[in-house]
């Protein structure tokens, strides 16, 4: 079975919480197929090829808020999301988070071995509960030298990754807190297909790199404009194209 259990541990004071005991086990063949039906990425492999990988797979259930990993960490295993919704964040020594990724069904995350890390560095976070596939990082290694969809599938997911990643910089330099706000909004509303999301100030502030306070005034100039509702811990998006065009102008 993949080796893939993190310890239980606090990351601070703040970010201190319940954590619940999760099942881990061997997929059966449905459950496992269900997941990788789930990855577009896998879409055009065939059914040997898609066997193949099943074999190496386990799952595990995590409740609202559960830690999958925590940083220090050992990176032994990659996750692909089955259903669910989780994060992957930094928290900084004075209690400041950075969200670097949400993480839906489909999603794959955790591979930072490929790039020879040992240890996280960041730390997941269930959502809601979700339930996830994992592979060793040893097996993800030798399935990828012997199955050669599987080494272009992930190099295509990591290409996309970096274009993301590029863009979220360029945000970071050169636009307004409103903007960024603007920009995270608009791509979860296409993310999730719904005009309900089920989102927090302090998770929005986390995502766009600025405080609560500058985050929940931005809001409600958003607000304001029309473009959106809020209510607690839920935004509406009324008007995304709207939100889409802030994220162009100067």
């Amino acid at each position: 079975m993949a080796r893939c259990d993190s310890a239980m541990r606090p990351v601070g004071a703040a970010r201190e919480r319940e954590c619940f005991v999760s099942v881990t086990k061997r997929l059966d063949v449905t459950a496992a197929s269900c997941c990788l039906g789930n990855v577009p990425a896998f879409a055009s492999f065939s059914e040997e090829v898609l066997q193949r990988i099943q074999a190496h797979l386990s799952q595990r259930a995590y409740e609202r808020h559960q830690i999958i990993f925590f940083p220090s960490d050992p990176c032994d295993c990659v996750y692909w999301v089955c259903c669910g919704h989780a994060r992957l964040a930094r928290l900084n020594g004075d209690g400041r988070e950075l969200t670097f990724r949400h993480v839906k069904a489909g999603d794959m995350f955790g591979e930072e071995f490929l790039a020879g890390e040992v240890v996280r560095n960041v730390h997941a976070e269930a959502l809601e509960p979700t339930r996830l596939c994992f592979m060793g990082a040893a097996d993800f290694v030798k399935l990828s030298g012997e199955i050669p969809e599987l080494a272009l599938a992930t190099a295509r997911m990591l290409s996309r990754r970096r274009v993301s990643l590029e863009s979220r910089l360029a945000e970071l330099v050169f636009l307004s807190v409103r903007q960024r706000i603007a920009a995270a909004l608009f791509r979860m509303h296409k993310l999730y297909r719904t005009d309900l999301l089920h989102v927090t100030h302090q998770e929005i502030a986390a995502l766009v790199g600025s405080t609560r306070e500058t985050t929940t005034a931005a809001l409600h100039q958003l607000r304001e404009e029309g473009l959106l509702e809020i209510a607690s811990r839920r935004i509406v998006v009324k008007d995304p194209e709207g939100l889409e065009r802030m994220t162009r102008s100067t």
